[in-house]
């Protein structure tokens, strides 16, 4: 049998110990109750129809923001942090907090070390302890299947805040709930996702995620060996979305697109500053294309920033990856109140702001 993952110093294998399904949570795509005491260690756990619920609560949450205030009073989340972050760890403080929670954080990699110094304790055991002091655990780890192997070992909900280049399901959330609030659609849009599509976490949960929501047209843009991973690729071809690849920035610009999702290459892939100057500017936004691409284009970026969107692009109004912040506060609170059972009215499944001005 191999060993559990470590909480510090890691292993090359991870013991996952039963199979966590992916399919979906419960029959009925909107029940109020279907998330209750789950995980979300990814987003294929819950189904598209959980997922749309999930955002129209956000909106709702965003225009009564009084009447969550006090939601979870008396309880409280742990935050187990082993890679550095800054927007998703503020992101889910915040927003437990702002429902009235309370928050105890950890972060760093070496773990638990015991008296003796010499052994560390694995994910599996600190995950089963935590799950006993605090009633949600969100958890970031560097190691692919962290998550999973958290919630299996935990007896409260477990939620995904990112592990290795695999995952980042709530970060995904984000940037759908930014592209419904703009669109008012998640379906039949023409999507670009360029950069470094091999790497971005960020981008294979997007990707596999608005490819379930309807059957939507990606245009993948990037350098050959940053090509999308297989999987994902996978995850398009076993929905109702298409992709095609080999298409430029400029080309696809004019051609038009509903939106673009940037992510940055890295620096450290290229030998050289002036090769990695050279290829990142292939690949980025600026006014220049801005001025090719189409006036509602939506543009997506889950930040850090690097060189992959000029600075002068942020006043453009179709700017929308600082207004993703926001959206990722908002989903986050709705995940959040949906895992622990916190009542919202049921009008708050269906809430649109748009139809509400309409």
């Amino acid at each position: 049998m191999t060993e559990p993952l470590a909480a510090g110093p890691l292993d090359s294998s991870l013991r996952v110990g039963r199979t966590i399904s992916s399919s979906p949570l419960a029959a009925d795509p909107v029940s109020s109750s279907s998330l209750v005491g789950r995980s979300l260690t990814a987003l294929d756990d819950i189904t598209p129809g959980q997922i749309l619920t999930l955002l129209h609560r956000a909106l709702w949450i965003d225009a009564h923001r009084d009447e969550v205030a006090h939601l979870a009073d008396a309880r409280v989340m742990a935050t187990l942090f082993y890679e550095p972050s800054t927007r998703t760890r503020l992101s889910f403080e915040t927003a437990m907090m702002r429902l009235g929670g309370r928050v105890v954080a950890f972060e760093g990699s070496q773990g638990s070390p015991s008296a003796s110094g010499q052994t560390v304790e694995t994910i599996h055991d600190l995950i089963a302890e935590v799950s006993r002091l605090d009633d949600l655990i969100v958890i970031r780890h560097p190691k692919e299947g962290s998550a999973r192997v958290a919630a299996f070992a935990s007896q409260v909900p477990v939620i995904n805040a990112g592990d290795g280049s695999h995952r980042h399901p709530t970060q995904a959330l984000a940037d759908i709930a930014e592209l419904y609030r703009r669109r008012h659609t998640l379906t039949g849009l023409r999507v670009g996702v360029v950069g470094d599509l091999v790497r971005s976490r960020s981008a294979h949960s997007f990707v596999s995620t608005l490819s379930r929501m309807g059957a939507n047209r990606f245009v993948l843009i990037g350098p050959a060996r940053r090509r999308l991973p297989a999987w994902v690729r996978g995850t398009i071809d076993a929905s109702d979305s298409t992709y095609c690849e080999g298409l430029n920035l400029p080309r696809a610009l004019d051609e038009g697109l509903d939106v673009v999702y940037m992510t940055h290459l890295d620096p450290a892939d290229y030998p050289t500053a002036a090769q990695f100057e050279r290829v990142s500017a292939r690949y980025a936004l600026t006014p220049a294309r801005m001025a090719i691409a189409p006036t509602d284009m939506v543009v997506l970026d889950p930040l850090p920033r690097l060189s992959e969107i000029d600075t002068a692009v942020d006043d453009d109004p179709r700017a929308a990856y600082f207004d993703e912040v926001h959206a990722g506060l908002l989903v986050r609170m709705a995940l959040i109140a949906a895992v622990l059972g916190l009542d919202l009215p049921e009008q708050a499944d269906t809430f649109t702001p748009w139809q509400e001005e309409d």
